[in-house]
């Protein structure tokens, strides 16, 4: 998970101009750490409402997950969180940066 952050403008489809801030996280899949990964996810969830993130990326297929959520504001800042769960763990990147007008209206003409 590491490699594709050094392009972060990837991740978000060009939207993050510079990265304030990178908390992650990342679980091995084993009995010790069944409960906190638990924990996690649903304390996601509970962000992902309450903050009224949107998804941008979801795809799941028979061993994997991966969620791209972002939230962007007036004031030119964004957020987006990166969640990945697979048969090997969990993995979870949650970006702050700012963003430029212009992803604002690109992001606006979508909707």
């Amino acid at each position: 998970l590491v490699a594709p952050l050094a392009d972060y403008s990837y991740l978000t489809d060009g939207e993050l101009q510079s990265i304030s801030s990178i908390k992650s996280i990342s679980l091995k899949n084993n009995t010790a750490n069944q409960e906190l990964s638990a924990a996690i996810s649903k304390d996601l969830d509970k962000i992902i409402q309450k903050e009224n993130f949107e998804t941008t990326l979801e795809k799941r297929d028979k061993k994997q997950y991966t969620y791209v959520y972002r939230k962007l504001n007036i004031n030119l800042n964004a957020d987006y969180i990166i969640y990945v769960s697979d048969n090997t763990g969990l993995k979870l990147v949650w970006l702050k940066g700012k963003t430029t007008p212009e992803a604002i209206e690109q992001n606006n003409s979508e909707d």
